[in-house]
């Protein structure tokens, strides 16, 4: 099956609102590193039909319920299983993440503390996983619900 014209299809037949409906940019991730993948390509390729016909039997429309459901059934075991394992993939992560569990953890070791050795190592860590995150992000490694 040539992924790459059935990407132009999904692309021309549907929304911008269905395309987070039915996680069009992790599907154009995977089949963008598609040919990278060698290790348990066939698995891939069986998933990635699998999505395929159902999204097509859907006519590219996915209610929430059946949005939640194919990403359980394929993006997140694509991205988890193989993906990640293979061609170190991420999950996308929000900025809500972000904040949460690495600024506000700065903040508290700042003001509990006021060391600034510690402060400076949360911090140093914090700003490693952005960067890396963010180069991901940048080439298209990443993955996720509604993504």
């Amino acid at each position: 099956m040539d992924f790459f014209k059935k990407l132009e299809e999904i692309n021309e037949h549907t929304s911008p609102q269905e395309k987070k409906y039915i996680h069009f940019k992790s599907f154009r991730n995977f089949i963008h590193y598609y040919n990278l993948t060698k290790k348990e390509k066939n698995k891939i390729t069986e998933l990635l039909e699998q999505y395929i016909a159902m999204i097509e039997s859907k006519d590219y429309i996915l209610s929430k319920e059946e949005s939640k459901d194919a990403y359980n059934k394929y993006i997140r075991p694509l991205g988890y299983q193989y993906y990640r394992k293979h061609l170190n993939f991420s999950i996308v992560s929000s900025i809500h993440f972000i904040v949460l569990f690495l600024i506000v953890p700065n903040a508290f070791v700042w003001f509990i503390f006021r060391n600034t050795i510690i402060s400076s190592l949360v911090l140093f860590f914090s700003l490693c996983y952005i960067i890396n995150y963010s180069t991901k992000y940048f080439n298209n490694k990443v993955y996720g619900y509604h993504f």
